[in-house]
């Protein structure tokens, strides 16, 4: 079975079913400069790849 392609972007609001992550959480970390927020419009996303990072300790 092919491995699905993991998404470059996630919505702030999904991290905690994609991550296992409070939107809490996501605020707090932005907030202190671990991750990043990227706004369009109205929407916040963070970068998959840098939540990744943080979680795997390598960022």
């Amino acid at each position: 079975m092919k491995e699905q392609p993991r998404p470059l972007y996630c919505r702030v609001n999904k991290a905690p079913v994609v991550f296992g992550m409070s939107t809490s959480t996501v605020y707090r970390l932005a907030q202190r400069g671990v991750l990043k927020i990227y706004k369009r419009g109205s929407s916040s996303y963070l970068k998959c790849a840098e939540v990744a990072a943080y979680i795997e300790g390598t960022a």
